[in-house]
């Protein structure tokens, strides 16, 4: 099966089902253990040079920012028909990390006159190193013919060494046009009786129209060893070379306005001189390669402000929110932190993931008590080349929620009529005190009601800091009712620099208890009962649900004392009951009583409601109507 519109640098996996429909019920398999990941990668095209007398360099478009490396596989052959694909021996394949788009063969890697087929493979590996994806480049071929490799008086035949990757120092366009490049010396001398010169060139770059969103060579390679139009010697060893506005007039490229016109490329390689300091260019008896490519926007590019020092806010349990003000010119930002453990700052998002310009705050997660966190901010603007990246802002550290105490409870026979004895063990040095909240949401809670914090009110008590065991007396109870209780451990020390109270939270078995006054309340009367309509046929009545255990209410009339004004308590529990009652569900606060057929009620009328739990029936509670 062909997947058809996928994204270049994007990684898709897939798993597989197997059928049978050919029974009812159908048979389906199980999804199949592994899935196969790919991620689609662009070719690169690649092309051969030869690189002075000894070396031969292979240069390709990188054109899939989503390779983590390539492969540059090469056959000598002088038989184009002897290279071979589906075996991996019939080729050298050498390893080049992204996004390093060329590779030098050193001299003792060639052979003379020849002939070098060479392809270049893109590769994705996922983060176990197994390769994922791969895209393979059209072959290219090179007639090459190395001599004899230079011998040293001392018998050595080492290659030059490459010059590391440029760095930019300055650059800018208007008067003058400049961009001064740096790269590291070679302190490594291969061969004795001379010294290594240096020699720098830029080129012209372009949008590629064949590959939307790279850039392509235009016009020829100048060299950068020119001053006032007049050829120089080659840079010496450990210095700058300096493109300034006479060498832009050579080039011919850097006499523009434009920033976006301005993408140049430039390239150091290394020479060997036999001679001495004061030859000509053409004194140079060893060429070595070119090293790696750099490309530049020459453009007055102004420095970004340093980000103001982020804030924090939002604390939770394992959570915590950076926020930061908007800093302008800039196409993303990098958000950096360190951990626990952690020596340096790292990427919150992995390297070379970034925060989009316009974004003020990241949420970190997964932090654990008591931890201590650093966050650091980067602005950048990486829409000229090299990238422009501001000085790292302030530090900002922060603490997370306080571990939570352990073993809370009621103290055994610690509770009286109105009061209990609450008691925990300290879990943290860093506290400032501890907030104990009450439960007053409905009544027979499920675990989902008591992990909803709206259902909590608090502090109903508070303590200070302390070690070891701690407790508190909760007062001012009412007997014979349930109480659950939720103890977190407060950090208000932050509060003072604009930042948040930090509290330990825990999931409910860990940190909601209950407890309960002198007698545990099963099937408690209901109180605060009340008449809400009376007709002849129907009255409606409301109450407070004080039961504990209920699976229902019962809702009766009296038969005895209809019409009678102020009989006692005793007087109503021993006479007679209708036995046409009503049923109200656990929980509930309300119930309709109406008549039967065409019994109707008038005057006084006595109802009672009482708890039952099956054949259980709890203590009922009186209410008298007045029916019209």
């Amino acid at each position: 099966y062909t997947v058809t519109g996928l994204q270049e640098g994007t990684q898709y996996w897939f798993k597989l089902l197997a059928y049978n429909n050919n029974v009812l019920p159908p048979y389906r398999s199980v999804l199949s253990n592994d899935a196969m990941g790919a991620t689609l990668l662009s070719a690169p095209v690649a092309t051969l040079e030869a690189v002075g007398e000894r070396q031969l360099r292979v240069t390709w478009t990188n054109a899939s920012p989503a390779a983590t490396e390539f492969h540059v596989r090469r056959t000598i052959t002088n038989n184009l028909n002897a290279w071979n694909e589906t075996t991996p021996g019939n080729y050298v394949t050498d390893v080049v990390a992204a996004p390093q788009s060329s590779y030098l063969y050193p001299s003792n890697a060639t052979l003379p006159e020849s002939v070098y087929r060479v392809r270049v493979v893109a590769v994705k590996r996922d983060g176990s190193g197994q390769i994922i994806s791969a895209s393979v480049s059209p072959a290219e071929l090179a007639n090459w013919a190395p001599p004899n490799p230079l011998v040293d008086p001392q018998g050595s035949t080492a290659p030059l060494p490459l010059p590391p990757l440029p760095t930019v120092l300055d650059r800018a366009i208007g008067a003058p046009d400049r961009c001064v490049i740096s790269w590291g010396s070679q302190v490594e001398q291969p061969y004795a009786g001379g010294f290594l010169r240096y020699e720098a060139q830029v080129i012209d770059l372009q949008p590629n129209a064949q590959a939307p969103g790279g850039w392509a060579e235009v016009g020829g390679w100048v060299s950068g060893y020119y001053v006032n139009n007049q050829p120089q010697v080659l840079v010496p060893a450990d210095q700058d070379q300096e493109f300034n506005d006479e060498f832009a007039y050579h080039a011919s490229v850097m006499n523009t306005t434009g920033a976006a016109d301005a993408r140049k490329r430039f390239r150091v390689r290394v020479h060997w001189d036999l001679g001495s300091t004061g030859e000509s260019v053409s004194s140079v008896d060893v060429s070595g390669g070119y090293g790696p490519a750099l490309d530049v926007d020459l453009c007055d590019c102004p420095a970004l402000a340093t980000p103001a020092a982020p804030n924090f806010h939002a604390y939770n349990w394992t959570e915590v929110a950076i926020s930061w003000g908007l800093v302008p010119g800039v196409s993303h930002y990098r958000l950096l932190a360190r951990g626990p453990g952690q020596a340096n700052f790292e990427n919150v998002l992995g390297d070379g993931v970034n925060l989009p310009a316009g974004t003020t705050q990241w949420l970190k997660t997964g932090l654990l008590p008591s931890q201590t966190w650093e966050f650091r901010l980067r602005a950048v603007n990486a829409n000229v080349v090299p990238e422009i990246v501001s000085p790292l802002g302030d530090i900002v550290t922060t603490r997370t929620a306080p571990a939570h105490p352990t073993g809370f409870r009621v103290r055994p026979d610690s509770n009286t009529t109105n009061s209990m004895v609450l008691e925990w063990t300290d879990g943290w040095a860093g506290e400032t005190g501890y907030n104990i909240a009450i439960y007053v949401g409905p009544d027979n809670p499920t675990v989902q009601d008591l992990d909803l914090g709206a259902n909590w009110n608090g502090p109903f008590a508070t303590t200070g800091s302390g070690s070891g065991l701690m407790s508190t007396v909760v007062g001012g109870l009412t007997p014979n009712r349930p109480y659950w209780w939720r103890l977190r451990a407060v950090d208000n020390s932050l509060a003072a620099l604009g930042g948040p109270t930090l509290h330990s939270q825990q999931s409910t078995g860990n940190m909601m208890y209950y407890a309960f006054g002198s007698t545990r309340c099963e099937l408690c009367a209901p109180s605060n009962l009340a008449i809400v309509s009376a007709a002849p046929t129907a009255v409606t009545i409301s109450w407070q649900d004080n039961s504990f255990t209920e699976m229902d209410f019962q809702i009766q009339r009296s038969t005895t004392y209809s019409g009678v004004a102020n009989p006692t308590t005793a007087q109503l529990a021993a006479g007679a009951w209708t036995v046409n009652d009503v049923v109200v569900p656990a929980n509930g606060t309300q119930g309709t009583f109406t008549t039967q057929g065409a019994t109707t009620m008038t005057g006084f009328q006595w109802f009672r409601v009482r708890p039952r739990n099956g054949a259980t029936i709890g203590t009922p509670a009186y209410v008298r109507a007045s029916v019209p």
